[in-house]
């Protein structure tokens, strides 16, 4: 499994009164974020089109615009992944979740009962929780390092949790384009320029760095249900090769075990 991960109170300085400027200022970065980012686009591919079931906690659902909340973050995420791959997102359907017991422990995993959510999963389906903390956790805040998203990589599993604490728009959307990679094989990089930096700042990043995108680009037309069996050798080829040669990415256990997945795959 994979994480994101934020520390300390980020939304300090930026309250509420602020939320409009980060709304206009988050689309205008992504609306920009092809020509920045100097990667080879999706050209004339055809576009992918994938569908999520969003299920939202009863937490969530505490916010009267909680549906309105997840349509913007995924339309952000589209702003990104459209024009750099040709994958576009739409909700299929909002769903009802009830989490049992606290949220990604141990280790960042996806809980089992979210993943119970959708027994009969399609092709090109992607199952997306959405919860939030209701209160502190209890210790220092500028000690805190809470687990706000979580993806089962190369399987079409997401849990979103949002901080107790107000989070700037622009988090909270960057956050889903960043679980969203790890579907597709994205892993962790130290650079932090860059979406697959594992620690949240106010700094929003829309650039994929090309290691990573390389991978997204190979796993595009993955099948949800099978995973990276669904790939053709060529592109179990080209990830692997991309996972051993570049010196960009953090060696965690979620890197380790994604190779050894795959080079067992191509045995």
């Amino acid at each position: 499994m994979s994480e994101f991960i934020i520390k300390g109170n980020i939304g300090e300085a930026s309250r509420p009164r602020k939320r409009f400027w980060g709304k206009a200022a988050a689309v205008f970065l992504a609306i920009l974020a092809s020509g920045l980012c100097r990667l080879e686009s999706a050209g004339a591919e055809e576009v992918r089109r994938i569908k999520i079931i969003a299920a939202a906690s009863p937490n969530f659902r505490l916010n009267p615009r909680w549906r309105r909340e997840i349509f913007e973050r995924i339309a952000f995420a589209n702003k990104i992944f459209e024009p750099q791959f040709g994958i576009r997102f739409s909700i299929k359907e909002y769903a009802f979740w009830n989490p049992r017991g606290e949220m990604f422990e141990p280790a960042g995993r996806v809980p089992e009962d979210f993943r119970a959510l959708a027994p009969h999963q399609a092709a090109d389906e992607i199952v997306m929780g959405f919860d939030k903390l209701t209160k502190p956790l209890g210790v220092k805040r500028s000690l805190v390092r809470e687990r706000i998203g979580a993806a089962a990589v190369m399987q079409g599993v997401v849990v979103i949790r949002d901080p107790f604490d107000y989070t700037p728009p622009l988090v909270s959307k960057n956050t889903v384009a960043h679980e969203l990679a790890h579907v597709f094989g994205a892993n962790h990089v130290a650079d932090e320029t860059t979406i697959m930096y594992p620690k949240v700042s106010k700094a929003v990043k829309v650039c994929f760095d090309e290691a990573n995108a390389r991978i997204i680009r190979a796993a595009r037309n993955m099948d949800f249900r099978k995973g990276p069996l669904s790939l053709s050798g060529e592109a179990l080829e080209t990830i692997g090769r991309v996972l051993r040669e570049s010196p960009g990415f953090i060696q965690d256990g979620n890197f380790i075990t994604h190779r050894r997945n795959l080079e067992s795959i191509r045995k």
